[in-house]
Parts: C-alpha cells; sequence; structure tokens
C-alpha cells in the first residue's frame, strides 16, 4: 500500500507536503507513512478518499484494478454488488430460526471419555509439603479447572 500511496502522490504530480494540506493531515503523518514508520490508518484512508473520490480503493488497498475509476469500472462493480445482495436474500430461507438465540445447552456434546486411571497413595500420609530448590514450602491450595467451566478446590489438612 506504501509504495501505491507513492505512485499516487507521483501521479498527482504533488509534493508529499502538498498532498498532506490537500487531504488535511499533518505533513509529518505523511512522512511517517511514505518512510515505512507507521502504516495508514483507517481516517487517512478515508480522509485520502474524501478530496479524491475517483480513487478506486481496490487499487490502493489490494493493488487489483486501474488507479482511477471510470464509468465502465463503476457500472462493473455496481452489477456485482447486486449478484452479492441477490444471494444474500437467498441465503435468508428461514428468518424465523434466526431470530432465535443460540446457547450451548441446546446442544448435546459428545466426546469419547477415556477414564482417568487413580493410582494408589504410595505414603499414608497426606502430603502438604513440596521441595522447591532448597525451599520447604507448605501446600495451601489446589485447584483443577475443567474444560466444561466449572472447577474443584482441594484444601489439604495437616
Amino acid at each position: 500500500m506504501l509504495d501505491r500511496i507513492k505512485r499516487f502522490i507521483e501521479t498527482q504530480n504533488m509534493t508529499a507536503s502538498g498532498f498532506a494540506n490537500i487531504i488535511g493531515v499533518q505533513r509529518s503523518s505523511v512522512s511517517h507513512i511514505l518512510s515505512g514508520r507507521n502504516k495508514p490508518s483507517l481516517d487517512f484512508v478515508l480522509k485520502l478518499k474524501e478530496h479524491y473520490p475517483d480513487l478506486n480503493l481496490d487499487w490502493l488497498l489490494f493493488g487489483t484494478g486501474p488507479i482511477l475509476m471510470s464509468k465502465n469500472y463503476e457500472k462493473e462493480n455496481r452489477h456485482v454488488q447486486n449478484e452479492i445482495e441477490f444471494d444474500k436474500s437467498v441465503m435468508k430461507k428461514n428468518p424465523e430460526s434466526s431470530k432465535k438465540p443460540y446457547t450451548v445447552g441446546d446442544q448435546k456434546v459428545e466426546k469419547n471419555q477415556t477414564p482417568i486411571e487413580v493410582l494408589p497413595n504410595s505414603n499414608d500420609d497426606k502430603m502438604t509439603e513440596y521441595e522447591v530448590g532448597n525451599s520447604k514450602k507448605d501446600l495451601k491450595k489446589v485447584i483443577l479447572l475443567y474444560q466444561d467451566g466449572s472447577f474443584e478446590e482441594f484444601n489439604p489438612t495437616k
């Protein structure tokens, strides 16, 4: 997009500061964009389109089509837009179902669940201490978080 902005300024036979004055942005903004320091903002592109309505945004944003829109190009785009609107109307076969709010509880989710093997406790004493490095710390709480959003909390007793 940077190269296309530079090319557009060149085709208009302007300097960067003159271009900034025309579209109503600070000269430093244009300078930063042209140097690659900043990317053009939506506000910048909208001001550019406002002051140059014939500028083809498809060309500016994606590099497709001519720099300036011609009358034939506008007619082709209008035809494509009508086809898109027609496709949207065909897709809405059952508008009543689209009004129903979707909730997760409406669906039954089935997963292959593998049972968890419970290992026998080799130590009869409940472990409430563990070593980290050279320090010995007391275990305060263990929290298990499950995929369904529920949790379990375990508080060891001494």
